[in-house]
């Protein structure tokens, strides 16, 4: 029986290994189910072949799991031959976007329970924000303050504790102050 030729040591060096294939297309896999998740118009600004956008349209459509599972790797194929720094760039761009948001959002929230706790916070947020109306804030604040007292007290009753509208209200007028834009999208 005839010996296969073995590989010299400087040429199976220069291969990856065996893990380190399944690795990358493990990560290729895990990119196209980031892409999924990216908004649609976003997808469509980035250059992609053909055959790669449509597959990542089929996987919507897919619902058996093992069938969803197999087109993913067929994904992560397509992907090996395409260049996916701009996938990456447009994916890390949408991940910072999201964390600056959440950031804006807890300011907001940071400044809401202050001027619900503490009796100088409306001053500090005036020397802050000079463009704020104080009579409003002033009334809102108030009002937040009695519901959370009145929601309080039905808690000790024994009764569902739950945000009044004033609460809501003082956090939509902050997050218009602070985001610069008075005709963000109610909430609650």
């Amino acid at each position: 029986m005839p010996r296969s030729p073995r590989r010299s040591a400087s040429s199976a060096a220069d291969l990856p290994s065996k893990t380190q294939v399944k690795k990358a297309a493990q990560e290729l896999q895990d990119l196209g189910l980031a892409i999924l998740e990216m908004p649609s118009a976003r997808l469509a600004g980035i250059a992609l072949d053909d055959r790669l956008r449509q597959a990542l349209a089929d996987v919507e459509r897919i619902t058996a799991p093992g069938a969803r599972k197999r087109h993913m790797k067929f994904v992560g194929k397509l992907l090996r031959d395409t260049d996916t720094t701009e996938l990456r760039q447009a994916l890390a761009d949408l991940h910072a976007r999201q964390a600056h948001g959440a950031d804006q959002l807890h300011l907001v929230e940071h400044w809401r329970d202050r001027l619900l706790t503490e009796d100088l916070a409306l001053s500090d947020w005036i020397a802050q924000h000079p463009q704020s109306d104080t009579r409003q804030f002033r009334n809102l604040i108030k009002s937040a303050r009695e519901e959370r007292d009145a929601a309080e007290a039905a808690a000790r009753r024994g009764e569902a504790q739950r945000k009044g509208r004033y609460y809501r209200d003082l956090f939509r007028q902050l997050r218009a102050q602070l985001l610069g834009s008075t005709d963000l999208p109610p909430l609650g």
